[in-house]
């Protein structure tokens, strides 16, 4: 099922285009995989699906419906977990926080309660419920981040880099976290820069180069089309081509 279309997406900053005429949809239960190098506008069109920024020309469209119709309700159905989370309140407690994001949604406290108790539960944060953000590991926060970008059960979620930095096993429980909410039918859009986890957790993936689509599909096949082994070995084999004349 199509849950996002992304359909003939441009956007330009002056005379500078980064993103040109990108098109691809999400489902619901797949982990898309944003792919390219620094500046391929991974960032900006994630940015425009989480309805931050307006694309200069173009539409994104949510069950078949323009977001621009009603953005402020299309937000209500998306979660955003940043690269790294501010610690402008990082004095507040894990519950804290959770209750003050479920708030944002406009949450009714019962319901909110049984969403904290349920994202507390399934990231596993009961040991340091109570304990100030500013205080916990890397991994710990990351887990909370996750956690307080589904409080109020969205349909799909965008992740930034969500493990860079992270030790290898806080990695590796953090793609555990992302399984799960792919088994429980959400729609997850991962941008990284780590090949082996995009290849790992990526149902498909999207290849950005200076703005454009290069492949969209499963990153088996794409590693088959080049005849290489692994996802790495096929993004390094397309820098090399570009590097000789042929992108």
């Amino acid at each position: 099922m199509k849950l996002l279309e992304v359909v003939d997406i441009s956007k330009s900053y002056g005379k500078r285009e980064v993103l040109h005429k990108v098109s691809l949809d999400i489902r619901a239960g797949e982990v898309v995989g944003l792919l390219g190098v620094n500046g391929a506008g991974k960032t900006t069109l994630s940015s425009i699906i989480a309805a931050v920024h307006h694309p200069t020309t173009g539409d994104v469209r949510y069950r078949g419906v323009s977001l621009y119709d009603n953005v402020i309700k299309y937000r209500t159905h998306i979660g955003y977990c940043p690269q790294k989370i501010s610690d402008g309140v990082g004095f507040l407690s894990i519950y804290e926080q959770l209750w003050f994001a479920g708030q944002f949604f406009n949450l009714s406290s019962d319901t909110l309660q049984e969403r904290i108790d349920a994202v507390v539960s399934s990231f596993s944060l009961k040991d340091v419920l109570h304990r100030p953000l500013n205080e916990l590991s890397g991994g710990y926060r990351q887990r909370f981040a996750l956690a307080r970008s589904v409080i109020h059960k969205p349909d799909i979620v965008i992740l930034d880099e969500p493990t860079v930095a992270l030790d290898a096993h806080v990695r590796r429980q953090l793609w555990d976290y992302i399984c799960m909410m792919r088994a429980e039918g959400v729609a997850i859009v991962l941008t990284t820069h780590y090949l082996d986890e995009a290849e790992f957790l990526s149902d498909r993936i999207c290849i950005l180069h200076h703005g454009t689509v290069q492949f969209i599909g499963d990153p088996q096949e794409w590693i088959q089309s080049v005849a290489k082994e692994s996802l790495e070995e096929a993004f390094l084999h397309m820098l090399s081509i570009e590097r000789k004349g042929g992108i």
